[in-house]
């Protein structure tokens, strides 16, 4: 659905932030531009196939908490990796 790999000013060279269904999981992952993972949240399946789905994601540095949310409900909640805080 969403990936995002850095532009002409941006030391990225493989995918940053990436939001995408799985079968009927929903996987929001972003690396950061040295290729260490910050978070990775994959929920169970929650989307079911032909039919309308609202899928949302949000992320806050400040907390480090990765959410997931699908047709408006809190879904999922992921952190930031141990190796990425060291």
């Amino acid at each position: 659905m969403f990936d995002t790999i850095g532009g002409s000013n941006s030391k990225h060279s493989n995918g940053q932030y990436h939001l995408e269904t799985d079968g009927g999981s929903v996987r929001w992952f972003h690396r950061n531009e040295k290729g260490d993972i910050v978070f990775n949240v994959t929920t169970e399946d929650v989307v079911n196939i032909y039919t309308w789905t609202h899928i949302a994601a949000t992320y806050s540095s400040g907390t480090g908490q990765a959410d997931v949310y699908v047709n408006a409900k809190f879904i999922m909640r992921g952190k930031i990796v141990d190796i990425y805080c060291d």
